[in-house]
């Protein structure tokens, strides 16, 4: 009887240690990852800002600014820094989102129209391993301009983004034209 015990706690405590559990996202306030590009350039993603309610991401200059709802993650688009401690959050209406945790297969096309203005986000999902990767396109056009960004990243888990392709994005703007080459970036350190 007492064997019949034993092997049935050991039976149920392996099924316990088996089950993966891994933050995808591990964003604290200060945390900092350090990437190479292809020419071996270092580039720096901070975590400025972190609570509850909402991330800030500072990757060379550019803002990202995210909010954890607890089963999605919203990517705001626009942001306005008095300093670091408030923000002023100029909203857009309707926020494309991803699911968090990651769900394989999530593919999600967001429009916004209206007059003079029209944005289309797509976000996809899908796992590799334990490995996720996010697909984020975004075009922008108005009557004097025109905007795309691509990005793809690697999710590794408990360690953030391991591996990204920014680009090639493209701005028109009248007759002004930016175009930023494709850009490739893989994990050096953390700090």
């Amino acid at each position: 009887m007492s064997r019949n015990l034993i092997f049935f706690f050991l039976l149920s405590c392996s099924k316990i240690v088996d089950i993966e559990v891994y933050d995808y996202l591990p964003f604290k306030k200060f945390q900092n990852w350090i990437y190479l590009d292809q020419n071996n350039n270092e580039f720096r993603l901070s975590v400025i800002k972190d609570d509850s309610f909402f991330v800030v991401l500072n990757f060379e200059g550019n803002l990202e600014f995210l909010q954890n709802r607890g089963d999605m993650v919203f990517i705001k688009r626009k942001i306005e820094f008095s300093n670091y401690d408030q923000l002023v959050v100029a909203y857009d209406g309707y926020l494309p989102y991803f699911p968090y945790p990651f769900v394989n297969g999530f593919d999600r096309e967001y429009i916004i129209s209206g007059n003079n203005f029209f944005t289309k986000t797509k976000i996809s999902i899908n796992k590799e391993d334990l490995n996720y990767y996010l697909n984020y396109y975004y075009y922008e056009q108005t009557p004097n301009s025109k905007k795309t960004i691509r990005k793809i990243y690697k999710f590794a888990p408990d360690s953030f983004i391991v591996y990204a392709e920014l680009g090639p994005d493209t701005l028109i703007d009248g007759n002004y034209i930016q175009i930023k080459e494709r850009k490739i970036l893989k994990i050096l350190r953390f700090e």
